[in-house]
């Protein structure tokens, strides 16, 4: 009887610190997405892109709380803002065709963006690319939504980009 007792304890107490440190790791998780690059290659870093997946697994959608035309304005209007500034830094995406996942903050901002040229894009550095999306996410201060959680969207784009799509009630 003292040894069920005992494996009952030990049990308990394995169990306890199990759960404990499955919490402190997606806690800690959660705290050092500022580790990851705010802008990077899926395909070169696919390890930075599973776990901000695991973070950030709310979508947009539901952070627009179900409502597909807002969510689609708000998935449009960062990629046309996105056009609109490499156009300020003499940066032409006409041409560019991408796979692009957007990861924002719980105040709606964005926090990490993750691509992969598509293979019948047109020729651009990735380098410079990278280093041109950290810059949008650096300036880009316009909050999507706020939702309870961090969330994100995965999806494709192709410039040039048509503005009256996004402008259109």
């Amino acid at each position: 009887m003292r040894v069920i007792a005992a494996l009952s304890i030990v049990l308990t107490m394995l169990c306890s610190f199990v759960t404990t440190t499955g919490e402190t790791q997606s806690n800690e998780l959660i705290n050092t997405t500022k580790e990851y690059p705010t802008a990077f290659v899926i395909r070169e870093n696919p390890m930075a892109f599973e776990s901000l997946n695991e973070v950030y697994h709310t979508l947009l959608l539901t952070a627009c709380e179900n409502n597909m035309d807002q969510a689609y304005k708000e998935w449009q209007r960062v990629l046309y803002s996105f056009n609109t500034f490499a156009k300020q830094n003499q940066v032409d995406l006409e041409g560019v065709k991408m796979w692009i996942k957007i990861f924002w903050s719980k105040d709606g901002y964005v926090e990490h963006i993750a691509y992969d040229l598509k293979p019948q894009s047109k020729k651009i550095k990735k380098k410079e690319l990278t280093k041109l999306i950290e810059q949008f996410i650096a300036s880009y201060q316009e909050p999507v939504t706020s939702y309870e959680d961090q969330f994100s969207h995965y999806g494709s784009v192709a410039y040039p980009f048509n503005k009256t799509a996004i402008h259109a009630d």
